[in-house]
């Protein structure tokens, strides 16, 4: 008889939780978000007068921030490139705020615009030509839910960097220097 009793009980509850679940509204972020991935970039440098090949290496991302709404998320965002080639070391960095965009807030694809500062950096045997300037990045991804708070994210993203005054070792040149990037990769996503 307890058997039959508990099974009734069960049997009633399980429709009523059922139910309750999908009346809740489903809300797929909020609170705190992170985010970090590695994938492969493709980069230019462009200066007065010369050109640059594109050129291929590893590149990073490091997202944290939070949720403002059920389909907005606001982070601070560094994203850094690099290679060694020929004893020839080339980086850009950028550090920007990135709003990631899902036009539905229980699916896991967005989109992600941000605006921010960015570094550029060539060096060779004791010299260095740097520049700091504006950057935009524009971007796509993909949630995919592992678990509740754990995604695996493939993204896609473009950088650009404002043309900006180079210095050698610390002194002005008089040519500037910009930047573009193109990169895409795997993060591990927690919210």
């Amino acid at each position: 008889m307890k058997l039959l009793t508990t099974c009734f009980i069960a049997a009633l509850l399980v429709p009523a939780t059922t139910v309750y679940a999908q009346e809740a509204p489903q809300t797929r972020h909020s609170g705190f978000h992170a985010s970090f991935g590695l994938g492969a970039g493709s980069a230019a440098m462009t200066c007065s007068g010369c050109n640059s090949d594109r050129e291929t290496s590893s590149s990073m991302t490091l997202r944290f921030g939070g949720a403002v709404s059920s389909n907005v998320v606001l982070s601070g965002e560094i994203s850094g490139w690099s290679k060694d080639k020929s004893g020839v070391s080339t980086s850009l960095s950028f550090l920007t705020l990135s709003a990631q965009i899902y036009p539905e807030p229980n699916q896991g694809f967005f989109w992600k615009f941000g605006a921010g500062l960015v570094g550029a950096q060539i060096s060779t045997s004791g010299i260095k030509v740097e520049a700091q300037g504006y950057g935009l990045t524009a971007g796509l991804g993909y949630d995919i839910a592992l678990t509740r708070g754990f995604s695996l994210t493939p993204y896609g993203d473009l950088a650009w960097m404002s043309s900006a005054e180079a210095k050698l070792n610390g002194s002005n040149t008089g040519f500037n220097i910009g930047a573009n990037l193109v990169h895409i990769g795997l993060a591990a996503s927690w919210r």
